[in-house]
């Protein structure tokens, strides 16, 4: 009985450091996998040559600008719903390199 106890209050011990260790991992992992994201989006935007932000692999498909622009436009979108806010994308009429770039480090402060 008393070994049993022990292992009882051993495990507990166990399942209470796992606990303190990470309250909720899911979000965790969700910040974790965002912040990533973030930073590719905005290195490859910022490796892309301004010249080529008018380049489309196939006629059917959007410039890199337009692609650009649609990720900053969705995450405004978003991130403004879900805040309860009715703020608009800002990116229409921008096409160069300088512009998109701000719109897209201003969608991921907001």
């Amino acid at each position: 009985m008393r070994y049993c106890s022990i292992l009882f209050i051993a495990a507990l011990g166990c399942a209470g450091g796992l606990f303190a260790q990470d309250a909720n991992p899911l979000s965790s992992e969700l910040k974790q996998n965002y912040n990533q994201r973030k930073g590719a989006l905005l290195a490859e935007a910022d490796r892309m040559a301004d010249a080529d932000y008018s380049f489309k692999a196939t006629p059917e498909v959007g410039t890199f600008g337009s692609r650009v622009a649609h990720v900053a436009d969705a995450q405004i979108m978003i991130c403004s719903a879900v805040k309860g806010e009715s703020k608009k994308p800002d990116t229409a009429g921008k096409t160069s390199k300088a512009d998109l770039v701000a719109a897209l480090q201003a969608s991921f402060d907001y």
